[in-house]
C-alpha cells in the first residue's frame, strides 16, 4: 500500500484507501502500519470486496474474527486484529461518518507472572561475576557489564531501555538515580545498593571517558543472546524482563502496595502483571479436616477405613484386572502428589541426575529434561536418600 494521502470524500473511500489515510493522519510507525495493512488485506480478501468504512458494520467484523478463530488463530492474535478494527472505526466515529464501534471484548488468559526466587537472583548475579571476555567492539569486560547491569536492574526495577540510557552524571554520590522514563515520560527517582555502587565504580575505571554507563557498541541481538547464555549457565529460566518482575515481587513482599510506585506505572492495576502471586498475598486456607472415627453406620456398611493413615493415598486398581498398585505415603506434603510410578523410571538415569545436581542445575530443569513433574523428582530423591540410609 502507498503511504500517500488519498484524495476524495473519506466516507466513500474503499477500506484499503481509508486505512492508508488513517496511517498518514495518525503518523503511525512503519512497523505498526505494516500490521494494519496486513489485517485490512486479510479482511478484504475474506470479504471479496473493498467497501467504504461506512458499509462495514460491527457484525461483519465480528463474523470475520469468528472465522479467524475457527481457523485456529491464537487468542493474542485475535486481540491484535480487534484492536486494529476498533482504532479504524473509532477514527471514523470521531469524524462523524460512522457510529462508535461496539465490538465484543476478547479476553486473554492471564497467567501468573513468573519471578525468580532470591536464591535464583543471587545465582544469576554470581554467574555474571564469573564471566570472561569482552563486550563486542569495546574494551569493557562482560563480567562487570552484566554484573552491574543485573544488579542495577534488580535494585531499581527499571525497563531495559531506561537502564541503557543511564549516564554517569545521573547517579548522585549517595546512590540515587533521577531520570525520565522513556515509555511514560514521567520522572522517576531510584536508589541503588552499595554493592551496585561498587560494581559501577569498578566498571567506570575500564573506560572513564564514556558518557553512558552501558554504551551500545554491539548489534541489538547480542544483548539478549548473551544474557540467555548467562541464564543457561546459572540454570535459571526466564529473560532480562524477569528481573523487573522479580524486583517488583520482592518489593511487594517487603512493603505491600509499593510495587506500582516501584515500577513507575501511572495505573495502579498494572502491577498485577508483574507480581508473582506465589510469593505475595495471603496463604491459601483449607476447610476444617474431616476425620474418620473408624466405626460403621447402622447398616453395617462402611466399616473399612479407606485410608490407613492421614498421609497415605488409597491403592489404585486397574479395571478388568487384579493388578493393584499401592501409591504409598506422601513423603513431602509441600509438593503436589504425582504418580510415583514415574519415579521408578528415573532409576535408569540416576548417574546423569547425580551429575546435574552436582553441577548445580536447577531441579525444575532436571525434571523437565526427563519428562516428569518436579514433585516426582523430589519424591524420587527422598526415596533414594531413605534407601541409602
Amino acid at each position: 500500500m502507498s503511504r500517500r494521502k488519498p484524495t476524495g470524500d473519506l466516507a466513500t473511500l474503499p477500506f484499503t484507501k481509508y486505512a492508508e489515510y488513517y496511517i498518514k493522519a495518525k503518523m503511525i510507525s512503519r512497523s505498526y502500519a505494516e500490521v494494519i495493512e496486513a489485517v485490512v488485506g486479510l479482511f478484504v480478501r475474506w470479504l471479496e470486496d473493498d467497501p467504504p468504512i461506512t458499509q462495514i458494520p460491527d457484525v461483519m467484523i465480528v463474523d470475520w474474527l469468528d472465522a479467524q478463530r475457527e481457523r485456529g488463530l491464537a487468542v493474542p492474535t485475535l486481540v491484535s486484529y480487534r484492536r486494529v478494527f476498533f482504532s479504524l472505526r473509532k477514527f471514523a466515529a470521531d469524524r462523524g461518518i460512522a457510529p462508535h464501534p461496539k465490538l465484543p471484548t476478547i479476553r486473554l488468559p492471564r497467567p501468573n507472572p513468573q519471578a525468580w526466587t532470591l536464591e535464583q537472583m543471587n545465582r544469576v548475579l554470581a554467574v555474571s561475576l564469573q564471566l570472561r571476555g569482552w563486550v563486542p567492539h569495546s574494551r569493557l569486560s562482560r563480567r562487570l557489564w552484566w554484573s552491574s547491569l543485573v544488579s542495577a536492574a534488580y535494585d531499581t526495577g527499571l525497563r531495559q531501555g531506561d537502564l541503557m540510557s543511564w549516564k554517569w552524571s545521573d547517579i548522585s554520590p549517595d546512590g540515587f538515580v533521577m531520570l525520565v522514563q522513556s515509555k511514560t515520560g514521567e520522572p522517576i527517582k531510584r536508589q541503588i545498593r552499595p554493592l551496585t555502587c561498587d560494581l559501577l565504580r569498578h566498571f567506570h575505571r575500564e573506560e572513564p571517558a564514556r558518557l553512558t554507563i552501558w554504551p551500545r557498541t554491539f548489534h541489538r541481538r547480542w544483548l539478549s543472546r548473551d544474557f540467555k547464555r548467562v541464564l543457561r549457565r546459572a540454570g535459571v529460566p526466564g529473560s532480562f524482563k524477569t528481573i523487573r518482575r522479580t524486583s517488583a515481587t520482592w518489593v511487594e513482599v517487603k512493603q505491600p502496595g509499593c510495587a506500582t510506585r516501584h515500577l513507575g506505572h501511572l495505573s495502579p492495576g498494572m502491577a498485577r502483571y508483574y507480581i508473582d502471586r506465589r510469593y505475595v498475598g495471603d496463604e491459601p486456607t483449607l476447610p476444617p479436616s474431616v476425620e474418620y472415627d473408624g466405626q460403621g453406620d447402622d447398616t453395617g456398611e462402611g466399616d473399612t477405613n479407606p485410608f490407613t493413615s492421614p498421609f497415605q493415598a488409597p491403592p489404585v486398581t486397574e479395571h478388568g484386572s487384579d493388578t493393584v498398585i499401592p501409591l504409598g505415603p506422601l513423603v513431602n506434603r509441600d509438593f503436589p502428589l504425582e504418580d510415583p510410578r514415574q519415579g521408578f523410571l528415573l532409576d535408569e538415569h540416576a548417574a546423569e541426575i547425580d551429575r546435574l545436581i552436582a553441577a548445580g542445575t536447577n531441579r525444575e530443569i532436571i525434571a523437565e529434561r526427563f519428562g516428569v513433574h518436579v514433585s516426582t523428582l523430589y519424591l524420587w530423591l527422598q526415596r533414594r536418600k531413605g534407601g541409602a540410609a
